[in-house]
């Protein structure tokens, strides 16, 4: 789907269901709604409209390619807090972000990374992980991905030793 389509889906499914996610019944502006499909497209879903339906990306990103979901609204703010650091096989960077959005912040993580040193073959890359500006964590890796997931490690280590959970 090229950007003009999705756009206009969304406007779409805006005019026909609102502002809400499908899965939490949360309302959101647009900008913080996704594009959710049914049957996902890892599956063969198509993205007609019958199959789509908009989301938070808290509830998009926690249903993968599952057929099935169990929203978050029927689950206690605790048990989802603690679904995020416990037991949960999610990698970090989406750990962060559910905690981030389960205490009242809709914006995702911004991850500022940089190659800060090593070789071409051997590059070393910084992350910082902001969210509303406020600096949260810093990482190190030999690729961007792996550097931001260290972010999230770290900021979610120092929000435990904060007693945030």
């Amino acid at each position: 789907m090229t950007p003009k389509q999705k756009r206009n889906k969304k406007k779409r499914l805006i005019a026909k269901y609102g502002y809400h996610c499908c899965w939490c019944g949360n309302r959101f502006p647009s900008e913080e709604l996704t594009l959710e499909h049914l049957q996902p497209s890892s599956r063969g879903g198509s993205n007609s409209l019958e199959n789509l339906r908009l989301a938070c990306f808290s509830c998009n990103n926690s249903r993968g390619n599952s057929l099935f979901f169990r929203p978050l609204r029927e689950q206690s703010n605790s048990v989802v807090q603690e679904n995020i650091v416990v037991g949960s096989n999610r990698d970090s960077k989406s750990k962060f972000q559910e905690f981030i959005q389960a205490n009242g912040v809709m914006r995702p993580p911004k991850y500022l990374t940089q190659k800060t040193g090593g070789t071409d073959h051997q590059p070393e890359f910084t992350s910082k992980v902001y969210v509303k500006d406020r600096l949260y964590g810093v990482g190190k890796g030999g690729s961007k991905k792996e550097a931001e997931k260290k972010a999230a490690d770290n900021a979610l280590a120092k929000l435990e030793k904060s007693a945030f959970f």
